[in-house]
């Protein structure tokens, strides 16, 4: 019986690394993200700025 509990502890525990692993890549995921928001927000207002400055120029 002793060897059953233990098992059970043992797959427990690593079930909760598990878990961790999956909420820490989660975390990192959610903090990437924001990070791409950003540069897509960024890359939005240079295309802005460069189809204005394109509409300018004349030959």
């Amino acid at each position: 019986m002793s060897r059953g509990v233990q098992e059970s502890a043992t797959g427990a525990s690593e079930i909760a690394g598990n878990i961790t692993g999956i909420a820490t890549a989660a975390q990192d995921s959610a903090a990437t993200m924001q990070r791409m928001s950003v540069a897509v927000d960024e890359l939005a207002q240079i295309s802005v700025e460069l189809r204005t400055r394109v509409a300018q120029f004349r030959i």
